[in-house]
């Protein structure tokens, strides 16, 4: 009997440790942290136009159906040759006749933007124009020169920073940067287009192309036709 209720007491011991014996600890791990770096923002240079600018270079394409000057570059900017532009064409009468090649000479040339082309004639009374009238081949990328309304649209920032008189006329002055390039136009208050053109390089001495004698809306298609 004694045995009996000693094996009881046992197992009830047994049962008792059993029961208070806390269940294992398990540990927790953190997941490392996902969220991503913050990452700086590169904001590009503003290369919006002021109100007052855009309304100025607008002109340009709201009052010009044509236009002529003298072109004037550098190194002396004296005023040469003549140009005569309506739309993609182009007319220009040199100052004096230049050479193709021995005994070819040309004094005007007759530009077509949309064909990508220019005609060469010699059309002066000058001894060296044998033939009035006679056909050259030149190449255009030898005599092309930048219009003034395709410098003004070069302009895709900025603002007006100052106004000067300039051939007798007023303009206003726009600074821009372009590829490290400096560039400063004298833009005419009332057409819109540049009547100078400064061109500022580091390291070098500025280049200074001028548009002379500026006049707009008078150039006729007679006057664009080539004589042949």
């Amino acid at each position: 009997m004694k045995s009996h209720m000693l094996i009881v007491v046992v197992i009830a011991l047994f049962l008792v440790a059993c029961q208070a014996s806390p269940p294992p600890e398990t540990s927790l791990v953190t997941p490392p942290d996902q969220t991503a770096a913050p990452t700086s923002t590169v904001t590009a240079p503003s290369t919006s136009i002021s109100p007052k600018l855009a309304k100025l270079i607008g002109k340009a394409d709201e009052k010009v159906t044509s236009y002529e000057f003298y072109y004037a570059p550098p190194p002396d900017n004296l005023a040469r040759d003549r140009y005569f532009v309506k739309g993609n064409k182009i007319h220009m009468i040199g100052y004096r006749v230049n050479t193709v090649k021995r005994d070819q000479y040309y004094d005007n040339l007759y530009f077509d933007l949309d064909k990508s082309e220019v005609r060469a004639f010699c059309q002066s009374v000058d001894f060296r124009c044998k033939e009035i009238g006679k056909e050259f081949n030149v190449d255009m990328e030898d005599v092309i020169i930048k219009l003034p309304y395709q410098w003004v649209k070069e302009i895709t920032g900025g603002d007006i920073s100052g106004s000067e008189t300039l051939f007798d006329r007023l303009t206003s002055k726009v600074t821009y940067v372009k590829d490290g390039v400096t560039y400063t136009q004298w833009i005419d208050e009332h057409s819109g287009l540049p009547l100078r053109i400064l061109i500022e390089k580091p390291g070098k001495k500025a280049e200074k192309y001028e548009f002379k004698d500026l006049a707009i809306n008078g150039v006729t298609d007679d006057m664009l036709r080539t004589p042949q």
